[in-house]
């Protein structure tokens, strides 16, 4: 601020331009405070993994079970997967009896069986669903095309598999009973380069959301699977983004996005309005190093998972 010459300063013009400039500055620093208290996330803990004789875990997946709001941790490096309480505490942990091999995405179905993304043959991933004893059960997914190969799964409102192959760009979705295709979406094109998108998710609506990672924007598609719009911009500034790899809602309806590349969770009202963004670049609690999946609870837990330290960490979100 520019220093008042000493005759100045016991000017009437001074000390209203004075005043003047300090009630300007208030009410922006009052504005701004109220916009960032408008959205609270805060770090509250970190999921005890449990490592066998590896002694390593690498989570590439999250998820929670609306019904319980049981957490489900799909773990790459231990090929297992763990279920945690809605007080973070570890009730079951799959061991070779499931014979899971390469998983890359997991979470329980409306029935509490275990249903992920695993290697079933051929070099193929499919659907494997595990019965209450831990082993695989005889759930067969119908296969949607030639070389399908999901690399995520999540449970509809209606207790369907929504399923995505992220590199045919193809999003499926099948009856839990009878493994029957009830559709097949074209939902992106294949990318030489190599398609990236992140696990679909629904909205209390029946909309189905899809972070778009190498889109560069998130999928917006109506209850059957079909595009109605996409929304966002390529950019490192606040709001935009580099690789949208996951997304979940809060408990009013807020879309909450995870960018890879960019370290955040990026805030957006139901009108895909920006609203905030959260996180920062590091190994400290609460700080995320190429984070790669994320999921909520209806109370408002968020769950970020990344393979870097091998953690899932649980944030408090508020609006």
């Amino acid at each position: 601020m520019k220093l008042l010459r000493q005759e100045d300063r016991t000017s009437p013009q001074s000390v209203v331009k004075t005043i003047t400039y300090f009630a300007a500055f208030a009410l922006f620093l009052s504005c701004h405070t109220a916009t960032l208290g408008a959205v609270s996330f805060r770090y509250e803990d970190t999921l005890p993994l449990l490592a066998d004789q590896v002694g390593r875990t690498r989570p590439v997946a999250v998820a929670v079970d609306a019904q319980l709001g049981e957490v489900c941790v799909t773990d790459a490096r231990q090929s297992a997967l763990h279920i945690f309480n809605q007080h973070n505490i570890p009730l079951y942990r799959s061991n070779r009896a499931a014979r899971i091999s390469f998983p890359s995405d997991g979470c329980v179905d409306h029935a509490g069986r275990l249903v992920c993304i695993d290697r079933l043959g051929g070099g193929m991933h499919g659907i494997r669903r595990l019965n209450p004893y831990g082993e695989p059960d005889d759930f067969t997914a119908a296969v949607p095309l030639d070389a399908w190969s999901p690399q995520h799964i999540t449970i509809t409102h209606s207790g369907h598999y929504l399923s995505l192959d992220t590199f045919h760009g193809v999003l499926t979705k099948h009856a839990p009973d009878t493994g029957a295709l009830v559709w097949q979406r074209q939902v992106a094109r294949p990318d030489e380069d190599g398609l990236i998108l992140g696990r679909p998710v629904e909205a209390a609506d029946g909309r189905i959301y899809i972070p778009g990672g190498t889109l560069r924007r998130v999928l917006v598609l109506d209850a059957e699977g079909r595009i109605l719009e996409s929304f966002g911009e390529f950019g490192s500034a606040e709001g935009y983004f580099s690789m949208p790899v996951a997304a979940c809602f809060s408990p009013d309806g807020d879309l909450l996005v995870l960018d890879r590349m960019r370290h955040k969770v990026m805030v957006f009202d139901q009108d895909h309005r920006f609203v905030s963004e959260f996180g920062s670049m590091g190994a400290a609690p609460g700080q995320f190093y190429h984070p790669v999946s994320m999921a909520a609870t209806a109370d408002g837990r968020i769950y970020v998972a990344q393979g870097f330290l091998g953690r899932v960490q649980v944030f408090r979100f508020a609006r």
